[in-house]
């Protein structure tokens, strides 16, 4: 039985887009807030999410959008709701991870910035998404895992004594 393959290096951004997926919600900057809003009722790869990462033609990331800025702009914008686009509400700076970004981090950055989903990006593309939780319950999936290899090697059947 090999037992390198128990998981001492960190979880990455990388392998963490390999395991539990590369969706995230998209849209593009010259959306309406209405036709935006609606995308949020949709799932993306089984998933809801409050966030979308806004893309250009290239799918370059150049903003995000969440329902709380949707909200704002109803507030704030009742008589021009209906001609705003996401460029006018969204959110310009954007926190980003890169593929190479240990999950433990990550998931420290989120509470420093108290954000709850993270797009991860190579040379400004979008890669993919890492939410708060989905990283909690992938850092807990590692741990078990790592956790039954250890148990396995030290419970194992063979051993002489």
């Amino acid at each position: 039985m090999d037992y390198s393959a128990t998981s001492s290096t960190p979880l990455t951004a990388q392998r963490f887009l390999d395991q539990y997926g590369h969706s995230a919600l998209t849209m593009q900057s010259t959306d309406t807030v209405v036709d935006a809003a609606s995308h949020f009722h949709a799932t993306v790869g089984g998933k809801k999410y409050s966030m979308a990462v806004v893309l250009d033609p290239d799918y370059f990331v150049v903003g995000v959008l969440s329902l709380g800025d949707i909200v704002y702009a109803i507030q704030h914008h009742k008589e021009a709701l209906f001609s705003l686009t996401v460029a006018d509400i969204m959110s310009k700076t954007v926190i980003a991870a890169k593929l190479s970004d240990d999950v433990v981090s990550l998931l420290k950055l989120m509470a420093e910035k108290d954000i709850r989903h993270l797009p991860v990006v190579e040379d400004g593309r979008l890669k993919g998404l890492i939410t708060r939780k989905d990283a909690l319950e992938g850092l807990y999936d590692d741990a078990t895992l790592e956790l039954k290899s250890l148990n396995q090697f030290v419970f194992r059947s063979d051993a002489r004594y």
